[in-house]
């Protein structure tokens, strides 16, 4: 991407940039994952494309979870063509028009042809990122020291973060999608996993309100099952 080329609110890391730089695999990893820098991960897609991530998923037999395009591909929504003072507009098509079937007018939002995960497949993915599992233990320690360092913690991470835990996760934004995945790990030894997968019938860009509410009801049902 050319440096500079990015001047609007939103995007985060290299497409902000003003200068022409070279940055390491091990850095790009670090912006895609802790920064949401979407340019970093269409980076690294070069090198391993959405379909060899999946295929590599499912080899681990991680199975819910389909990678089919960039990050690029991801954010050309409708909103990206309005005005600001319009693109309310595109978040009515977003919440207006989905299918029975799960398509949808918008083809980031068409399960059959767009990135899609379930609340489960992530909480497995997960599951193999913090126990033993066929993914090599080099790998899954630096996922883990990834999602720590996420710097984006407004959502989840007011209600589960403390003196006496760490929390480690990554969140996902697309029109009306609102989503976080993520581990809580107590000092007492017991470690939960998080899955929040939103999707607001509100047709705004701004919404405090929803962000408090996920977190607030994934603390409710984490403290049913701490206290079982």
């Amino acid at each position: 991407m050319r440096p500079g080329g990015i001047t609007t609110p939103g995007p985060t890391g290299l497409s902000r940039f003003r200068h022409p730089a070279r940055i390491a695999i091990d850095d790009l990893l670090y912006l895609s994952t802790a920064l949401s820098d979407s340019t970093a991960a269409d980076a690294l897609f070069a090198l391993t494309p959405p379909a060899e991530v999946s295929a590599v998923l499912h080899g681990l037999g991680l199975r819910g979870i389909t990678v089919r395009h960039t990050m690029q591909e991801l954010v050309e929504t409708p909103a990206e063509r309005l005005d600001s003072a319009d693109v309310h507009l595109a978040y009515v098509l977003a919440i207006e028009a989905g299918t029975a079937g799960r398509g949808h007018r918008i083809p980031q939002l068409d399960v059959t042809r767009a990135n899609s995960g379930s609340a489960r497949a992530f909480i497995e993915l997960l599951q193999a990122l913090w126990t033993p599992s066929p993914i090599d233990s080099g790998v899954a320690e630096r996922v883990r020291t990834l999602m720590a360092t996420n710097l984006l913690r407004h959502r989840l991470a007011p209600d589960f973060s403390s003196d006496a835990s760490r929390w480690s996760s990554k969140t996902g934004t697309l029109l009306n999608l609102r989503h976080e995945v993520g581990v809580v790990e107590h000092a007492d030894g017991q470690v939960f996993g998080v899955a929040v997968l939103t999707e607001s019938r509100v047709p705004a860009v701004s919404q405090p309100g929803a962000e408090a509410l996920m977190a607030q009801v994934a603390r409710t049902l984490r403290d049913r099952l701490r206290h079982l």
